[in-house]
């Protein structure tokens, strides 16, 4: 599963250069929710859970026959299930299934020799059927439960990662909203399964499946494996039958029903497949079309062929999460409608394919093996993060999978500030937390570690190996380290022990001295993890590179002291050294790197990106310095465009005199440079309210406005306009106001907030619905600061009424706390005109206003089930 939430690196470069005084200052008043951007689950680190045991395997159910119906209005789902299934050992007389919220109909023994069941309890979930004699693991009998799921009733869980458990999801059910799809589509992970089917709600659980999806004709349906059969019904119904012929966990099997348009390609003889709405089935091509090559690419590099029948994708509206592996059929969440213009703002790395790798690798880890608990979820999501870094490095190229690889990092030093645990862990509170930053993205940096530490022949086939012996099954971290083992023919417990049983990770510093008479460099090196509560001694098998006027050495070491020295041959002075000069460690280094003549020799001699955002980072920090603003400017015609963009980036946090002194280039890039991400850095730079009167600016936001294929940079070259004493016709505004583009669409709603512009609150209301929850945060700022500078008192309840909505549907704990927020600005605002109300009238209706406004704050925290943000709320002033 893709929890992570898309860094709306384009989004941020337009908005960060509008108005933000207003959150600034609120920030100033409450606790930091930053943090509550990232689906992470931060948690004291001193928490404590009782023990987390892989389920015990009592009863195995070795197929199941699933036959569904649905009820719109009512938001349920009719199921005969038939499961095929034994004891796993122990001969028992009773088979205890998991089955949420459901109405048992009726429950019936189809083995004759069997007879029926003696009876059923239905208690707290679990459905215990009796039997009137044991059943031993050589008996196979068949349980048919006629069921009703009931997923409304359910009660929303809080998650961070997957925000609800309901298993089963009717989007519109009654098609009461003209802007979204009727959809019913499932999610199971992470035990949710049993919503919508009675089942042993395990991941060490697995079985074949046959589904029979009864739906209107005119709908197109999806689940595992093939579709065998379409059957028209007299009714205007239709059945289809899918069969799923190899063993899965429950939580993989899916279900999708929707007005759909079904792309097909094709793969060394199998069906690729889309199932998108029709508004975005042209792009097909555009937004997974490059899922053929991933199939063949992972499929060679790990030496076993995707393993089965076909590969379905499908994009559903309200998603609980970033997108799900389900087995033959994974589901995305509604980002991956990516319209044409939005494409070409991702030009050339589209940052949604990452996801499309992501899940896809998921197909061979944690669909083809499976973890054996939550516990062990890493061997499912730090291979598939892993994944991405894989198909960036084969598509894109070394830099751009190290630029990936330095952001997996970062994610995850983030999330250690407040959590640090182990990888392996049994003691999680629920099994949502181990989707966080450590399972995702520290587990990426570990595989990369191992894969450098044994090289790369040795790292492929420990794979191939690890997955031919537990394909379709489960593995526990165990399993993962003996394929290890076997391959490379060394005792890895040092590596796995350290990576996967201990948290946090280590914290390094160096330095060194040159002994010219032994021509010795001796290079000492500390670990310094102990001072924030690690006390273990990493081994740590990396490199030091020495740098003299002769050129760059490089030495393979091995730190396994908390305080140790190194002596290495060097016959002249040391210009500099660098430890883990490629940063490969999983770990934060304290680099000595302290003069511009050493960065710019970093530079001269890097052979790749971490070199060379070094010197760019360390350059950044003395712009004072020429010479450091020209190492900048030399990066920014740097052959890897993400590093143009990050030297561009630190342009632009430079003062205006100094700006100047590169005016020109930065113009040039912005006219010329054929990649949009970089054209859209360089406009971020000149779009500055200090350049409005810049008449050769002026014409490059022109030609933008008027030529751009990106719809991003057109929204930059708005903004600059919009900042200009040259007035842009309402006819030409209201055009814009038209956009589908959420960026171009935000621009103008700061514009109308700061510069009160009348009559725009129709505005505010229609473009609503086109911003994606992340944009809704920006757009919700500006319309509340619009309803304030226009004070219309008919307005306030209306717009405090659209925040309640948004606080309740919103499931992120970050849009519901600044929703919040934005309510209590309109209280604030409403009590400010009250206090300067000169007559009785008015200050009736203000009054009302205040009564009516904190009911609808009151009535939304009421139902907040965070109490953390609850007593943030009610802190805020």
């Amino acid at each position: 599963m893709k929890i992570f939430l898309i860094i709306f690196l384009v989004l941020i470069t337009v908005l960060n250069a509008c108005n933000t005084k207003r959150i600034a200052q609120r920030n100033k008043n409450k606790v930091n929710y930053t943090h509550l951007l990232d689906t992470i689950n931060i948690v004291p680190q001193n928490s404590v859970a009782p023990y987390k045991a892989s389920a015990k395997k009592s009863i195995d159910i070795t197929h199941m026959d699933l036959n569904v119906d649905f009820n719109y209005a009512q938001q349920t789902m009719h199921g005969l299930a038939t499961l095929t299934l034994r004891t796993y050992f122990y001969a028992t007389d009773s088979i205890v299934l998991t089955a949420k919220t459901m109405d048992i109909n009726k429950i019936e023994l189809l083995n004759a020799g069997f007879n029926t069941i003696k009876n059923y309890t239905y208690v707290n979930d679990n459905l215990t059927i009796y039997l009137k004699k044991q059943i031993t693991n050589k008996d196979t009998i068949a349980l048919r439960i006629d069921y009703t799921a009931n997923p409304e009733k359910i009660k929303k869980g809080t998650g961070k990662a997957i925000t609800a458990d309901k298993g089963l999801y009717f989007v519109n059910p009654l098609s009461t909203d003209a802007t979204k799809p009727r959809e019913i589509w499932t999610q199971g992970e992470t035990e949710s399964a049993s919503c919508w089917f009675p089942t042993v709600e395990a991941t060490n659980e697995k079985f074949t499946h046959n589904l029979q999806i009864t739906v209107e004709e005119k709908d197109v349906t999806l689940s595992n494996g093939t579709l065998m059969k379409s059957v028209k019904q007299a009714n205007g119904m239709r059945t289809d039958y899918w069969e799923m012929k190899q063993p899965n966990a429950p939580y993989l099997v899916m279900l999708a029903v929707g007005e759909f348009e079904v792309i097909k390609q094709q793969w060394r003889g199998k069906e690729v497949s889309y199932y998108l709405e029709k508004e975005f089935a042209p792009l097909a091509q555009q937004n997974f079309g490059d899922t053929p090559e991933m199939l063949e690419y992972f499929s060679n590099i790990l030496g076993v062929e995707y393993p089965w029948v076909n590969y379905k994708q499908v994009v559903a509206r309200d998603y609980v999460s970033g997108a799900m592996e389900n087995t033959t059929a994974t589901l995305h969440g509604e980002f991956m409608n990516k319209t044409k213009e939005q494409s070409i703002d991702a030009h050339p790395f589209d940052y949604y394919h990452d996801v499309v790798a992501h899940e896809l690798f998921h197909q061979w880890f944690g669909d083809l093996v499976t973890c054996e608990s939550w516990s062990n979820l890493p061997l499912n999501e730090s291979f598939a993060s892993y994944g991405e870094y894989l198909w960036i490095e084969h598509k894109y190229g070394i830099q751009a999978a190290d630029d990936h690889l330095k952001k997996q990092l970062n994610e995850y030093l983030y999330e250690a500030q407040a959590k640090q645990v182990n990888m392996i862990r049994y003691d999680y509170t629920a099994p949502d937390d181990m989707f966080d930053s450590h399972s995702y993205q520290k587990g990426s940096r570990i595989l990369h570690m191992l894969r450098k530490y044994v090289g790369d022949a040795a790292f492929f086939k420990s794979l191939q190996l690890y997955l031919t012996q537990n394909k379709f099954k489960n593995a526990e971290i165990a399993n993962l380290r003996m394929a290890f083992e076997e391959v490379t023919g060394e005792d890895l417990n040092w590596f796995f022990n350290q990576w996967f049983f201990n948290a946090g990770h280590p914290v390094l510093s160096y330095n060194y001295s040159f002994d010219e008479a032994k021509q010795v460099l001796n290079v000492n090196v500390n670990q310094s993890q102990q001072n924030e509560g690690n006390s273990l001694i990493y081994q740590l098998p990396t490199s030091i590179n020495v740098y003299t006027a002769a050129g760059v050495t490089t030495h393979n070491i091995t730190i396994n002291k908390i305080d140790q020295t190194f002596a290495l041959p060097c016959a002249t002075p040391p210009l500099l050294m660098l430890l883990d000069p490629n940063h490969e460690l999983l770990s934060q280094v304290n680099d000595t790197l302290n003069s511009i003549a050493q960065l710019e020799t970093v530079y001269k001699y890097a052979t790749g990106y971490a070199q060379k955002r070094l010197a760019l980072v360390g350059a950044g920090t003395i712009t004072n310095d020429y010479k450091a603003r020209n190492l900048i400017t030399q990066l920014c015609a740097d052959d890897y465009w993400g590093m143009r963009i990050e030297a561009i980036e630190k342009i632009n946090e430079w003062t205006l005199e100094q700006k100047n002194e590169i005016l020109p280039q930065i113009k040039n890039i912005a006219r010329l440079d054929k990649v949009v991400l970089v054209r859209t850095s360089a406009l971020a730079v000149l779009a500055s309210a200090t350049y409005k009167n810049d008449a050769e600016i002026a014409e490059i936001m022109t030609t933008v406005l008027n030529s751009d294929s990106s719809v991003t940079n057109k929204a930059l070259a708005l903004k600059f306009s919009l900042t200009t004493e040259k007035s842009i016709p309402t006819e030409t505004l209201n055009g814009y106001e038209q956009s589908t583009d959420p960026t171009t669409l935000l621009v103008l709603a700061q514009h109308y907030a700061d510069k009160k512009v009348s009559g725009k609150f129709s505005f505010y209301k229609n473009a609503i619905p086109k911003v994606s929850k992340r944009e809704l945060f920006y757009m919700a700022a500006s319309y509340t600061q619009y309803t304030v500078a226009i004070n219309d008192l008919n307005e306030y309840e209306i717009t405090a009424n659209f925040l309640v909505t948004q606080t309740q549907t919103k499931a992120p704990d970050w849009a519901r706390v600044y929703s919040y927020y934005n309510i209590k600005d309109l209280i604030k605002a409403n009590k400010a005109q009250l206090a300067i109300s000169t007559t009785t009238q008015v200050k009736t209706k203000h009054q009302q206003l205040d009564i009516n406004l904190n009911s609808l704050l009151n009535s939304a925290l009421a139902i907040e089930k965070s109490e953390e943000i609850k007593v943030n709320v009610g802190n805020y002033k």
